[in-house]
């Protein structure tokens, strides 16, 4: 086809060609900032402390005092509240960290891990 000549289709009327679509731009990235990450982390590790608080204080009572208090149902309650805090942290992080806000996003993102970790930690201690 020449350079002036129209293309056309099978029904008589020229092809339209579709206009270019512009790049998208990814979020402007905020700087990483200490402050925000250790406010995000603080996040998850209080609430690791309030969720495995009641477990730790459950076994500690139970292996030093031999005293069951319902273990099954505190077990049952800690596995609710670590999930409801996993599915928190990771879903608003990972949004959080996806528009740009990666300094609280990352400290939640972090900060779970973290929290298991001093929660198995405290839990070999006792």
């Amino acid at each position: 086809m020449r350079k002036n000549e129209t293309a056309r289709t099978g029904s008589g009327s020229p092809a339209i060609e579709p206009a270019p679509v512009p790049p998208l731009e990814p979020p402007a990235r905020r700087p990483l900032q200490g402050w925000q990450m250790a406010g995000g982390a603080a996040i998850p590790l209080v609430g690791q402390a309030l969720a495995g608080g009641g477990w730790l204080y459950s076994m500690y009572t139970f292996i030093h005092y031999a005293t069951p208090d319902s273990l099954f149902m505190v077990n049952l309650l800690t596995i609710a509240l670590e999930l409801v805090l996993f599915l928190g942290c990771a879903v608003t992080g990972g949004v959080l960290v996806l528009q740009g806000n990666r300094g609280v996003g990352l400290g939640l993102l972090l900060g779970w891990p973290a929290g298991i970790a001093a929660l198995c930690l405290a839990g070999a201690l006792i």
